[in-house]
C-alpha cells in the first residue's frame, strides 16, 4: 500500500524547500557582496592593510617608513585623489613584518586568516566562560550573520586588525570576570600601549613613553591593590574573627 502523506508531512516538506531556497539566496547574496568588495579591495591596494604592508617594504629597503605608497593615495573621484597617511606607530608594523616577504595578496590572506582565527577563538572563549553550548545550526546562523554584517564587510575591505583586538578585549574581559586583577592590568596596559605611544614620530616623545610606562605600572598594580583593600575591609569589618 502507498503511504498517504498527511498535513504534517506537507508542512515539513514546505519548510525544507523554503530553508534550501533561503540558504541558496543567502549564499548568492554573500557571493555578490564579497565579489564587489574584493574589487574595491584590489582597487584600493588592500587598504588599510596595504598601508602597513608597503610601509614595512619601505623600511626593509632603507626608505622612510611613512613614505607615500600606492595604498596611501585614495581616489575620492575620477579626477581627485588624496593622501591618507599611515598613522600607526613604528612598533605596530612588527606585526606585519613577517608577512612582507610574501606578495601582497598572499600577505593579506594570511593576515585575514589570523584575524578570523583569533575572532573564532574569542567566540569560543566567551561560550566557555558563560557555559553556553551552541549547536552546529547556531554556529552556522552566527557565521552567516557575521558575514552579512556591514562591519564585517568593512573589515574585509580595509584589512584592519579586528580579530586581534577582539581577542585582546576578550582576554581583558575574562580576567576581570575572574577577578584576576594582576593579569587584567597587564592585558589593559598592553592594549593601551599602542595608543599612548602611538604616532608617526620615532623615537617617540619622552613624555609619551613616560605616560605609557606609568599607565602600564598603574594598571598592573591597581588590581592587586584593589583586591588587597577588599580583603582588608572584609577582615576588619563586622563579623571579623
Amino acid at each position: 500500500m502507498t503511504a498517504v502523506r498527511g498535513p504534517r508531512d506537507s508542512i515539513e516538506y514546505l519548510y525544507a524547500v523554503i530553508t534550501v531556497a533561503l540558504v541558496i539566496a543567502a549564499l548568492l547574496w554573500l557571493t555578490l557582496i564579497y565579489g564587489v568588495s574584493n574589487n574595491v579591495l584590489v582597487a584600493l591596494h588592500y587598504n588599510d592593510f596595504g598601508k602597513f604592508y608597503y610601509a614595512v617594504l619601505h623600511a626593509r629597503h632603507g626608505e622612510n617608513l611613512y613614505a607615500p605608497s600606492v595604498a596611501t593615495l585614495i581616489p575620492l573621484s575620477k579626477t581627485v585623489s588624496r593622501q591618507f597617511w599611515d598613522l600607526n606607530p613604528p612598533h605596530f608594523h612588527l606585526l606585519v613584518w613577517p608577512l612582507s616577504y610574501l606578495p601582497v595578496r598572499q600577505a593579506y590572506i594570511c593576515w585575514t586568516a589570523i584575524n578570523v582565527a583569533l575572532a573564532g577563538v574569542s567566540l569560543a572563549a566567551v561560550e566557555a566562560e558563560l557555559s553556553l553550548h551552541f549547536s552546529r545550526r547556531t554556529y552556522i546562523v552566527i557565521a552567516f550573520l557575521l558575514l552579512a554584517a556591514a562591519p564585517t564587510v568593512a573589515w574585509f575591505i580595509t584589512g584592519q586588525l579586528t580579530g586581534i583586538l577582539a581577542a585582546l578585549g576578550t582576554w581583558i574581559w575574562i580576567e576581570l570576570r575572574k577577578e584576576r586583577w594582576g593579569r587584567a592590568g597587564i592585558a589593559v596596559s598592553y592594549s593601551t600601549w599602542h595608543f599612548v605611544v602611538g604616532g608617526r614620530q620615532w623615537p617617540p616623545q619622552p613624555l609619551r613613553c613616560a605616560s605609557a610606562l606609568s599607565l602600564a605600572l598603574s594598571c598592573s598594580d591597581l588590581g592587586p591593590t584593589a583586591n588587597g583593600w577588599q580583603c582588608f575591609a572584609t577582615f576588619s569589618g563586622p563579623g571579623r574573627p
